[in-house]
């Protein structure tokens, strides 16, 4: 039998979470949605796993065992296929972080962590979609490759208002898909 006074906060936390995944059909480790027809999607489980989850947000919330502040860890930010077909995209090229502000607009949960640009970002460098170059500044940029032209990614030079010039990155629609459709493995 589990002593739940010996458990950590942290452990009752993220049980709590997890259950909540299954409780809506997804692997609590690899963040991808159950396929409709197993058994972890079965209605009779997705009721069990609701039940449990409200025991334990029961339990917690009413025996004052944690603080008030301390009751949801934040989920892992996570997106299902319903949300990328639905998904309001721009036809204008827009920058990563317009594109991840969007994403976490029109996705994200009250309890959900945010998407962060960097993520994407990371992910595309590290799948040769984008490369880092050294600029005459010193800093390192991240510029398309040949290999991002084809999923749409372009870059484009603009100016600021003190007439300095500087190369973006947008993202075409293309891209925007293409992006969507990897979140689940950019986010792990």
């Amino acid at each position: 039998m589990i002593n739940m006074k010996n458990m950590k906060n942290k452990d009752l936390l993220l049980l709590k979470a997890n259950v909540k995944k299954l409780w809506n059909g997804f692997d609590p480790e690899t963040k991808l949605k159950f396929p409709e027809d197993t058994v972890l999607n079965s209605s009779a489980n997705r009721k069990i796993f609701e039940n449990i989850y409200k025991i334990l947000d029961t339990f917690l919330t009413s025996s004052k065992y944690l603080k008030k502040k301390d009751m949801e860890l934040p989920e892992a930010f996570h997106i299902t296929n319903k949300q990328i077909n639905e998904f309001r995209l721009s036809n204008t090229p827009i920058s990563i972080s317009r594109f991840t502000y969007s994403i976490n607009t029109q996705v994200s949960l009250p309890n959900m962590k945010k998407l962060r640009a960097t993520e994407i970002t990371s992910w595309l460098l590290n799948n040769g979609y984008l490369k880092e170059v050294k600029q005459k500044n010193g800093k390192l940029s991240k510029e398309p490759t040949e290999k991002s032209e084809s999923i749409g990614i372009v870059l484009e030079e603009k100016e600021n208002t003190h007439g300095e010039k500087y190369k973006v990155n947008l993202y075409c629609v293309k891209a925007q898909k293409f992006i969507l459709s990897n979140l689940n493995e950019m986010t792990k």
